[in-house]
């Protein structure tokens, strides 16, 4: 299964997500990647309803499988089609919170639940799902 790497918090970070492009019959591949605030490229903030009950589907990220609730699956497999959006970077990079904050480790969590304000800030997009 998919573990996070550790994120530096001496230094402010984030992770993105990017959509790598698959066929229709294939499972939604990302790469989530480190960066310092300070140089990340533009990227889109998604802000969404979590999902209620135990509905999952499978992705994969960094070549690791992972579960994730069934509307954050959704609106990856929407947002892997750009011309949705009108943008065609726009799966370049995402920042999502179930996906780019390690849920498991509460000190990281913590820290990163503090920085959402300056992440949302700094975002050249939000997005509502």
């Amino acid at each position: 299964p998919f573990v996070h790497e550790p994120l530096p918090l001496d230094t402010p970070s984030i992770r993105l997500l990017r959509i790598v492009p698959f066929d229709e019959e294939e499972i939604i591949r990302c790469e989530l990647r480190h960066v310092r605030m300070d140089q990340a490229p533009q990227y889109t903030c998604l802000s969404y309803v979590w999902g209620a009950g135990d509905a999952t589907a499978r992705l994969l990220i960094n070549g690791q499988p992972h579960n994730v609730q069934k509307n954050l699956f959704d609106f990856l497999y929407a947002a892997s089609y750009p011309i949705k959006f009108l943008d065609p970077k726009f799966a370049q990079a995402i920042w999502v919170d179930a996906l780019c904050i390690d849920q498991e480790n509460p000190e990281e969590k913590n820290h990163q639940v503090q920085q959402m304000g300056n992440i949302y800030s700094r975002a050249s997009k939000v997005v509502a799902w």
